[in-house]
């Protein structure tokens, strides 16, 4: 657990990343940003699968978030392509690869689409995340004290900058289901990391003890340490074989969920659970630490 000199340099390289993510990252996907609408058009039925992965291999990562999706009008078959960077001539290869597929693909349409409720979409999702933190806080709050609510909000907060800034870098936009899905699992997974390591402390008998925070992380990482290695460690595996396995934005996804729990492994052992040993030994203690700390 980090302590001193090194908590520091680990916040100094969060903030880092962070930093990174906003200058070099690819930021926000089209379901909050404007774009551009390729409309490709058959009277066959589209092997979607086949031509979705002949796109991503033309244009992954180079037109900012791509997004692809199958449909049907007035009895013609349809390929959907959303990206935040395209020209004429990205649309015209658009068709081209589709054609090696059904040979009467026509383009149907190229045009600018304006995101006016982008924005207002992301803040909605915040929100609503922001919620789930209350909520997990309270529960922490109620369990340990509001030492141990301050700990689960860093935890997941350690979470999110981490997981979002990798991904970033790796040059996967965020769109709503990502974020949404990111957000979810590294508020949870934090909150719940937090709750057993914390709970391993022994609530208000073990801040109460008078033994430095020193010993009492020893302790609780003895009498936490399995259930919480299971837990992140389950996770993990679920979202490694399907970032192994899955493809186009499902792999993102997974990939995204991984980050997620390492993040809130990481947030609640270097930075959560240091806090939350620190605080609840000076003015976020129980009331019965307190009693007994004036006592002695």
């Amino acid at each position: 657990m980090m302590q001193g000199k090194t908590w520091k340099i680990g916040g100094v390289v969060l903030l880092g990343l962070l930093l990174a993510a906003i200058l070099l990252g690819a930021g926000l996907g089209t379901d909050y940003t404007d774009g551009y609408l390729v409309r490709i058009s058959s009277a066959e039925t589209f092997d979607f699968a086949g031509v979705s992965d002949d796109l991503r291999r033309e244009f992954g990562g180079k037109l900012g978030d791509l997004r692809i999706q199958h449909g049907r009008e007035n009895y013609n078959d349809q390929i959907l392509i959303r990206a935040q960077k395209a020209t004429e001539e990205d649309a015209a290869r658009m068709t081209e690869i589709a054609k090696q597929d059904q040979a009467d693909a026509y383009l149907r349409d190229f045009s600018a689409v304006k995101n006016a409720r982008g924005m207002g979409k992301f803040w909605k999702d915040t929100l609503i995340l922001c919620l789930l933190c209350a909520v997990g806080a309270v529960f922490l709050g109620y369990r340990q004290g509001l030492a141990g609510a301050l700990a689960g909000l860093l935890a997941a907060l350690v979470a999110m900058v981490f997981a979002g800034s990798l991904l970033s870098l790796a040059g996967v936009a965020l769109n709503e289901e990502l974020y949404l899905a990111m957000g979810t699992a590294g508020i949870s997974a934090a909150m719940v990391l937090s709750f057993m390591l914390c709970d391993g402390v022994g609530g208000k008998a073990g801040l109460a003890s008078g033994e430095e925070a020193d010993t009492l992380a020893a302790k609780a990482w003895q009498r936490s340490k399995r259930p919480a290695m299971l837990f992140a460690a389950a996770l993990a595996f679920v979202c490694l074989a399907g970032t192994i396995l899955a493809n186009g934005g499902l792999r993102s996804m997974m990939l995204g969920l991984l980050l997620c729990t390492l993040g809130a492994a990481l947030g609640t052992g270097a930075f959560g659970f240091p806090v939350y040993l620190r605080l609840a030994h000076t003015r976020l203690q129980w009331p019965a630490a307190k009693r007994k700390a004036k006592k002695l």
